[in-house]
């Protein structure tokens, strides 16, 4: 039904709204604008497509608002709640998930919590444990981002109330992105969530180490979102054009070796390529 809504929107919007422009706005998370993914892929789209690819880094939170809005064409996120309510609002008629990384808890080599190996859901109660005797401390980002809603969803799986835990005084906001929240956690000596990429893009700058890596509850998928045009103004046309670029071979091919041979590990994985990671209903 959806692929025949697609085929027929030109007609029920008018061509004249069909014809692309020579840009395309995409409200992304920040973890893909930290690692310079959009600064390599946008390069590439506008030479195949002549539509320059304008991004505005958010927290997927703030994306979200931006679609809302009108503000930006297409949104690149990654929080699955968050993703269905904007479809189920209206907002947005398409989610297609395009890579995947894990998120990680990472802290000091001397781990003052003792979480090294543990599930992510008993690595958060043994940080409560050592913050409550003022052993360690919690950065958060803060800001309502996909990393931030997962991290208060680690929070209430492990028994907590969120809206308590955010008041303890070694618990941390930094209400920035990925990489000034990573940094700060490493001037403290601090805990904090990061995705796998962010962290690895700045590894050799931080002294911080990953001490939680598996865990179901860590898979971080990222999905664009196509805008409703019928109750936002978009550039609908550009925007389909992005997503058919995102999911083509070459592309799925380049995350799945983005700066592989520097870190010495994938930064990103495929997800056209890895459909059952990746939630295959939403393909």
């Amino acid at each position: 039904m959806l692929t025949i809504f697609l085929k027929i929107l030109p007609l029920i919007l008018g061509w004249t709204f069909w014809v692309h422009a020579g840009a395309l706005k995409l409200g992304s998370t920040t973890s893909l604008c930290d690692t310079g993914v959009w600064d390599f892929v946008g390069g590439i789209f506008e030479k195949e497509y002549g539509i320059k690819l304008n991004v505005i880094c958010v927290g997927s939170g703030m994306a979200f608002e931006l679609a809302k809005r009108g503000d930006v064409d297409l949104i690149a996120v990654h929080d699955p709640e968050g993703e269905k309510r904007f479809l189920q609002e209206g907002h947005g008629i398409k989610k297609v998930p395009f890579a995947f990384d894990y998120f990680m808890i990472v802290g000091p080599k001397e781990d003052p919590a003792s979480i090294k190996g543990l599930n992510p859901i008993l690595a958060m109660r043994k940080i409560y444990e050592k913050g409550e005797e003022g052993k360690n401390i919690w950065i958060s980002r803060g800001d309502e981002s996909g990393t931030h809603r997962r991290e208060k969803e680690l929070w209430k799986k492990a028994g907590f109330n969120y809206a308590l835990i955010n008041k303890k005084p070694w618990y941390i906001e930094s209400g920035t992105g990925m990489a000034q929240t990573l940094i700060m956690a490493h001037q403290k000596r601090a805990y904090t969530l990061v995705n796998r990429a962010t962290f690895l893009y700045f590894k050799n700058k931080i002294s911080l180490i990953p001490l939680v890596q598996k865990g179901k509850e860590l898979l971080n998928v990222y999905s664009l979102i196509l805008i409703n045009p019928l109750r936002h103004k978009v550039n609908f046309k550009a925007s389909q054009e992005f997503v058919e670029f995102i999911t083509s071979n070459a592309i799925q091919i380049f995350f799945d070796n983005y700066r592989s041979n520097e870190f010495g590990e994938f930064l990103f994985k495929s997800c056209v390529k890895n459909k059952n990671i990746c939630h295959a209903s939403d393909f």
